[in-house]
């Protein structure tokens, strides 16, 4: 996302995840993303839209709370990027993305809301097989809102393989022929979802504002195959060894421990290159 890899990219692209039986909750989702790069002078910048509906099952929740008040959830993101070439080959990014993720029930309020950017800066060596990103970034994938380094070095030393080392994610590709591409990934993956209802907990009392967050350790293969120049496909079997899933308050007191096991998870794609047309 803030390397310079995808930044001239024009695409649309579908997706279709479930999570079955991470500990006791099932997690679909739905997710659709645009993006449009556009070139002013020497700056090279992105734009886009990416829509996420979330639907959780929730079991032996033992009527604590009323869980269907968490059941379904979605994410609107807007997003804009710039890419200034510096000197000795040398990038500087700068990535905004304003966010709503909730399940609307009611009317937006700055609860719903969170600003996710990042800025880095990205080395591009002579041979244009390595590059080395470093920044920060701010975003959810810890399962709240939170600042942490974004470092990431890429090389591609041949034509079949790519290798990508860094935080918050590590893959290693290799290219079988022109069409069929496999990959290993290791990384993050979060949500922070704002319930806008008012929710009872037992003796815990009500809450307002309550949040649906999660973050995990998030392994997984990729495969990809080309049908077409500007078509490609995309299938990824993946496992959550390790996760957190709470709801906490507006105040980011603990209100419920889900304490979920490891869970595996599908994802579909299909990701259409416009640019390539």
């Amino acid at each position: 996302m803030y390397s310079q890899t995808g930044i001239d990219e024009d695409y649309i692209r579908f997706e279709y995840s479930v999570l079955p039986e991470l500990g006791d909750t099932d997690i679909e989702e739905y997710r659709l993303n645009l993006q449009k790069a556009f070139q002013f002078n020497k700056i090279r910048a992105t734009a886009g839209l990416s829509y996420s509906k979330l639907r959780f099952q929730f079991y032996d929740i033992n009527q604590v709370f009323d869980e269907s008040t968490y059941e379904d959830a979605d994410e609107v993101s807007l997003f804009v990027g710039m890419h200034k070439r510096l000197k000795s080959n040398w990038i500087f990014s700068l990535n905004l993305r304003p966010t709503l993720s909730s399940n609307f029930a009611s009317s937006l309020t700055d609860e719903d809301f969170i600003l996710n950017a990042g800025v880095a800066f990205t080395k591009l060596w002579a041979d244009k097989n390595r590059i080395l990103s470093l920044g920060l970034v701010y975003n959810t994938l810890l399962g709240t809102p939170l600042p942490f380094p974004f470092l990431i070095y890429r090389t591609a030393p041949n034509l079949n393989w790519t290798i990508q080392l860094g935080i918050p994610r590590t893959e290693v590709f290799y290219n079988v022929n022109q069409r069929n591409r496999v990959a290993v990934r290791a990384g993050l993956r979060g949500f922070y979802i704002n319930n806008s209802e008012t929710v009872r907990f037992g003796e815990l009392g009500s809450y307002e504002n309550s949040k649906l967050r999660l973050n995990g350790l998030d392994l997984g293969l990729m495969y990809q195959f080309r049908l077409q120049p500007q078509i490609l496909t995309i299938l990824k079997f993946g496992y959550i060894p390790w996760s957190r899933m709470e709801i906490i308050s507006s105040d980011q007191d603990l209100i419920y421990d889900f304490a979920p096991t490891g869970g595996a998870y599908l994802n579909l794609g299909l990701k259409f290159n416009i640019n390539k047309v």
